[in-house]
């Protein structure tokens, strides 16, 4: 597989203050969000079945509310992130769980899947999903028009994922975040997925690489330590 010229390292330790203040920025937005998702579902009940527009803008509305969410998760996790409990996860069958939601969500774009099933990796499943939702959503947002996610075995014993997108790549503030995390406000949207699958794959015994494709578009990879699901 080809991979991204780029590559990125685990640093320094991360002190304690960041992660106090974003569970509590967590814990304000979780407040603030309730009450929109209690809205959002008032309003559904109310609205008449020929209504099929404000429904749409309902669900719209809801949707950017989850993201907004797991964003916010995401910053938590990156400030605080610990390893985990690992155990063998299915790499393929969470990929191929993942992308139906994500086909309908970025509608203007192809994703073209392929690799091995199972494919089994050693980590936290509830992070690993985070960390792939993360990063699926930045490629589809980026698809012009097609997203390749290709996965795989490697001769080192590691499972490597390998995302693609075709057109035009990341901006240097974008890509600034897989080493310098939260220099800068600019692009968080995009950089916090990128920061915190390299720190995910750091404390797994993995590795994240991710940058421009010479011939346009841009790519990642996650590459994680091969699991045995009968241990």
């Amino acid at each position: 597989m080809q991979t991204p010229a780029s590559d990125t390292t685990e640093s320094s330790p991360v002190r304690p203050a960041p992660a106090i203040l974003a569970r509590t920025l967590r814990h304000e937005v979780c407040d603030l969000l309730q009450t929109l998702y209690a809205g959002v579902a008032i309003l559904q009940k109310r609205l008449p079945a020929e209504a099929p527009l404000e429904r749409r803008l309902l669900m719209d509305l809801r949707g950017r509310a989850e993201t907004c969410l797991s964003m916010v998760d995401a910053v938590v996790d990156l400030v605080s992130l610990l390893p985990g409990e690992r155990e063998p996860v299915d790499l393929a069958a969470l990929l191929e769980r993942l992308l139906p939601s994500l086909r309908a969500r970025y509608r203007a774009a192809v994703f073209l899947v392929e690799g091995p099933a199972p494919l089994w990796v050693a980590a936290d499943p509830r992070r690993l999903e985070q960390v792939l939702t993360l990063l699926l959503q930045d490629a589809g947002q980026m698809a012009q028009p097609t997203v390749q996610v290709r996965w795989g075995p490697t001769a080192e014993q590691m499972a490597e994922l390998l995302v693609q997108t075709e057109g035009l790549g990341a901006s240097d503030e974008q890509l600034v975040w897989l080493t310098d995390p939260f220099a800068s406000p600019d692009q968080a949207r995009f950089g916090i997925p990128l920061a915190l699958a390299r720190r995910f794959a750091a404390l797994h015994g993995g590795s994240f690489r991710a940058g421009n494709r010479p011939e346009g578009g841009f790519a990642l990879c996650l590459r994680l330590p091969l699991a045995d699901p009968t241990t």
